[in-house]
């Protein structure tokens, strides 16, 4: 659950936005929907005015041009200033460098997590999901978004 008295809405995209995305681009959609209760089924983060950086189930994380049709532009109250931009964009980069692909493993322990009560947390430190590229890299910049670390991100 994202804090939302951090953030506001806007109607550009810059470095660290977050892009919050309503889309039906994969049959994992409703899935991702009933799991979490949000409309929103993806989140990437600005790595600049035209690109985001992102992961999801079939491509590598990495920096791309934008392609999603329904999406939102979320942004911190406080802007970041450059000194950030610059370590945000440092860590993302390294991210990608490390990045083995999409943590399936996760997205399977939350399914059986929520479906079932079952308390199961497998994830694999070098493969990520959409939110959790978000929060690793803000908690990098001593920014936590998140308003309990109870449950999966």
């Amino acid at each position: 659950m994202i804090n939302n008295n951090g953030m506001s809405p806007s109607n550009t995209m810059m470095t660290g936005d977050l892009i919050l995305v309503r889309g039906n681009r994969f049959p994992t959609s409703n899935l991702i929907r009933f799991i979490t209760g949000s409309p929103y089924t993806h989140v990437g983060i600005a790595f600049d005015e035209s690109t985001v950086f992102e992961v999801d189930a079939f491509e590598q994380l990495k920096r791309k041009a934008i392609k999603h049709d329904d999406y939102i532009v979320v942004r911190l109250k406080h802007t970041l200033n450059n000194k950030q931009k610059s370590m945000l964009k440092q860590h993302m980069r390294q991210m990608e460098a490390d990045s083995k692909g999409y943590d399936w493993k996760m997205i399977f322990s939350i399914f059986i997590q929520r479906a079932f009560m079952i308390p199961l947390r497998l994830e694999n430190p070098h493969r990520f999901i959409c939110s959790e590229v978000v929060d690793q890299l803000y908690l990098q910049m001593g920014i936590d978004l998140v308003a309990s670390r109870d449950a999966f991100i």
